[in-house]
């Protein structure tokens, strides 16, 4: 049976999520097998000689069959519908929105139930603590006397994300990054290194990481094409939201949060992705990408200050 590419991709795109899941796979043929009764009685009508073509191959003509469109529309339905049903039994987060998920930062502390939530605990510098949030910052608190900063993020679909004309950047949380955010930049927050209690709840894929300290991949917008998309966010019934700029956004809200980074040989630091642009710009010891700052104040001290905008 001869399928259209888009088709044939349909078809065999259950099977590739299979092979790559970290879930496992039980045997297909269970799923729906009225899918192979339809191909067989496909084969069946072609042994009795309907459906016969001609194709010209380049040197002669040769025999070919086709299904007609209303057996493929059936077989392709069937197969999505057991495809779906494989997402619903092997549902991982890493899945979600083809590998394009990407964090933004929550208003309230919740995701919708199509997302998936992660929640980041750093363990701030323990001397002399300095921490300082003002204006939107979304879900993000403080918590133990500020000694300690929680950083929630939902996942979303950056491929509807990425369009406003609004430099601003995003936690990656894909393998697939949508060609608006052009640039990837690696977070490294250098947290407490004494007693220290970092830890993460969710949805967290590598390389993005917590241990005793913070690295996160910022997927960065900096050049968005105005004329091929809308100057818009999507808005998501019951959920605010706001990406990592500083810039207002139609007049919403904005806002900075501060953590405390380790005083003792910090580390912390942004830096570029090799095969991406270079969007980090730097002012003595300070470095910038849209939205995150890597700062040096001015008692010496290195820590992170995420500028806010909310944006629906």
């Amino acid at each position: 049976m001869q399928l259209k590419t888009s088709q044939f991709n349909k078809l065999t795109l259950g099977a590739a999520l299979c092979i790559f899941s970290l879930t496992g796979c039980q045997d297909n043929s269970s799923v729906d097998p009225s899918v192979s009764d339809l191909v067989k009685g496909v084969e069946n009508s072609y042994d009795n000689g309907e459906k016969v073509e001609t194709k010209w191959d380049g040197v002669s003509e040769r025999v070919v069959t086709r299904a007609s469109d209303e057996v493929i529309a059936a077989i392709t339905e069937k197969t999505l519908a057991s495809y779906g049903d494989f997402k619903k039994r092997f549902r991982t987060s890493v899945y979600l929105f083809d590998g394009y998920g990407v964090g933004v930062v929550p208003e309230a502390n919740g995701c919708p139930s199509w997302s998936e939530k992660t929640e980041i605990h750093m363990d701030n510098e323990d001397s002399n603590t300095f921490v300082a949030a003002s204006g939107w910052y979304g879900a993000f608190e403080y918590t133990g006397g500020a000694y300690n900063s929680i950083l929630r993020l939902c996942q979303v679909d950056g491929r509807v994300l990425a369009n406003p004309y609004h430099p601003h950047s995003v936690v990656w949380l894909g393998w697939n990054l949508y060609r608006e955010y052009e640039a990837l930049t690696t977070l490294f927050i250098d947290n407490e290194n004494n007693n220290n209690h970092n830890s993460y709840s969710g949805f967290l894929p590598s390389p993005n990481a917590v241990d005793q300290n913070t690295t996160l991949w910022m997927a960065s917008n900096v050049t968005p094409d105005v004329i091929a998309h809308c100057n818009c966010y999507p808005t998501f019934s019951g959920f605010a939201y706001g990406v990592f700029s500083n810039q207002s956004y139609n007049g919403l809200a904005t806002g900075t949060y501060r953590t405390d980074d380790e005083n003792g040989s910090n580390t912390s630091n942004l830096t570029p992705v090799p095969g991406y642009p270079n969007v980090v710009t730097v002012n003595g010891y300070n470095k910038r990408i849209p939205g995150v700052w890597v700062t040096y104040d001015t008692n010496k001290k290195f820590d992170t200050l995420f500028e806010l905008a909310k944006v629906n």
